[in-house]
């Protein structure tokens, strides 16, 4: 069984998701509310959730994916 990744760019009002296997795309409001579409649209627990650190934009989403029970890694952009 291939297993799922999610990639997010955070943003102040939107967060860009790719989902592999499938190579599906969707944009979330960086809200409350799209937090937990997002967390709804991932539906199965992925491999892992991947994100870039964005300063405060990225803290409340981080939040929510770990109260959610999603494997979260943060990354350097570098």
């Amino acid at each position: 069984m291939t297993e799922l990744h999610i990639g997010i760019d955070i943003s102040k009002d939107h967060l860009d998701v790719h989902r592999l296997p499938g190579d599906e795309r969707r944009r979330f409001d960086n809200s409350k509310a799209g937090h937990k579409a997002l967390i709804l649209w991932i539906g199965e627990t992925p491999a892992r959730v991947i994100y870039e650190p964005t300063g405060r934009y990225h803290r409340a989403l981080e939040k929510a994916l770990a109260a959610a029970g999603m494997p979260i890694a943060k990354v350097n952009p570098r």
